[in-house]
């Protein structure tokens, strides 16, 4: 038995006339034992939340975004070739969209709104929106009535989020409003 162990078992293992040394023995191992339990805890807490944070972000945006500021990208079917020219088997799949910021109104309340116009099929290659869509069709109805093109007495639809949704009062099949801060859009 080494000293350590010797030592150890001293201390643990006291006699009667040393009841206060294996008392505060236990207390200081039950102690660290408890406070090692609460960091593994708290790590695995942080953890799974930095993996559900990464999932969430990287469902809602593509690894790679490319803007050109502030005009945007005035032909973006010549700059995917140029993409898929350069980069060949590393990417995926590339799909244009438009990135605005501007303000949601319904009824009375507006509310700024950050909206994104995607391609539905050019989107699934780059990845699937899928498990984020409720319900699970408005994706492929989107896609129809891009197809199909709306009337004027049609307003077109769009996909909103939970808390926007929330914010605003809006419940599937309701009508919202955009309203564009900039006078020459």
């Amino acid at each position: 038995m080494n000293i350590t162990s010797t030592v150890s078992l001293r201390y643990l293992i006291s006699g009667h006339k040393n009841k206060f040394f294996g008392f505060i023995t236990i207390l200081s191992i039950l102690g660290i034992a408890i406070a090692i339990a609460a960091m593994i805890v708290v790590l695995s807490v942080i953890n799974g939340f930095e993996t559900d944070l990464r999932k969430r972000f990287l469902a809602a945006n593509a690894h790679i975004l490319v803007y050109q500021f502030p005009s945007g990208i005035k032909n973006h079917g010549e700059g995917i070739k140029k993409i898929y020219k350069n980069f060949g088997k590393e990417i995926t799949g590339a799909s244009p969209f438009v990135h605005m910021e501007t303000m949601g109104k319904r009824d009375s309340m507006l509310h700024s709104v950050l909206v994104r116009g995607i391609d539905p099929v050019l989107r699934e290659k780059v990845q699937s929106l899928e498990g984020l869509i409720r319900p699970k069709n408005a994706l492929r109805l989107l896609s129809d009535e891009i197809k199909d093109g709306v009337g004027p007495e049609t307003p077109p639809s769009v996909i909103i989020g939970v808390g926007l949704a929330r914010a605003m009062s809006v419940k599937t099949g309701e009508t919202i409003g955009l309203i564009s801060p900039m006078a020459d859009d």
